[in-house]
């Protein structure tokens, strides 16, 4: 078995993990920004994976961008060992400790995530809903469907609906909403595009993922202008806006919530 440095785990792992089913390659800056390294020392990593047939480079107007070979996702799959069955994200150990896995063994590993466990004790208080313990418990189940969603995506396609959901305004005359219910929202494709600077085949393509997923609509206005719509759960209530709203009006992350998967602070009071 091929042995890794740290710095080329990282690397392979972080540029596996943004290629994910796709086959296209992935700009070395982006691969930086996730791994959070510099930029030349993603360069040099990349050139001793290809060096070792692990990944392949194309060269770009400033710096590479690369892709994980087949003998690159097989290596990873060969170094990284499988989970206990009873671990989990704040379960506990064979020693009774509380334990925590890093985030890629969320995205390599989802059958060890459980079912989300949480109060909205937080959402309750701060968005004054008002709601008893049985109308919480409703509430609960039909959120759970989404969060459930959450958990089996990756990460980076957990960032994407992250910056769908910053970006994307309630729904007004302009969107011709299908899917969604009052209190929706959506955001125009060209906006997300430049605001992420994708190609658009490249962004059609994950945002594929997502809409397969139920996490998102796509959808057309009277002109022709695509439009994606955040969607609710087969409920119809659409909880997204809300725990935006939530997340704003309390400071707390965002990114927390939706990429990190931290469920527990939607039950901070």
């Amino acid at each position: 078995m091929m042995k890794l440095e740290g710095g080329e785990r990282m690397v392979l792992t972080t540029l596996r993990d943004l290629q994910g089913d796709m086959s296209g390659y992935v700009e070395d800056s982006r691969i930086a920004v996730e791994s959070k390294m510099q930029v030349s020392d993603v360069r040099d990593w990349l050139e001793t994976l290809e060096s070792k047939g692990l990944v392949e480079r194309a060269r770009r107007t400033e710096g590479f961008s690369a892709y994980v070979t087949a003998k690159g996702k097989q290596t990873l799959r060969m170094s990284e060992p499988l989970p206990k069955a009873n671990s989990a994200s704040q379960g506990t150990g064979d020693s009774g400790q509380s334990v925590s896995l890093p985030l890629n063994d969320f995205i390599r590993y989802p059958s060890i995530q459980s079912k989300p466990s949480i109060t909205l004790a937080g959402m309750n208080k701060v968005l004054g809903w008002k709601l008893s313990d049985s109308e919480l418990e409703y509430s609960r189940s039909l959120l759970s469907i989404d969060l459930g969603k959450l958990q089996r995506l990756t990460a980076h396609s957990r960032l994407l609906f992250l910056h769908i959901l910053e970006r994307a305004q309630p729904n007004t005359s302009l969107f011709r909403v299908t899917i969604g219910v009052p209190g929706g929202m959506a955001v125009m494709i060209d906006e997300l595009e430049g605001y992420l600077r994708l190609e658009p085949e490249k962004l059609r393509r994950e945002l594929a993922v997502l809409e397969h997923s139920g996490m998102i609509q796509v959808n057309q206005d009277a002109e022709g202008n695509g439009y994606i719509e955040v969607i609710a759960c087969n409920s119809g209530w659409n909880a997204w806006p809300d725990i935006k709203q939530y997340a704003e009006t309390s400071g707390i992350s965002l990114n927390d919530i939706i990429v990190m998967l931290d469920f527990s602070l939607l039950d901070r009071v």
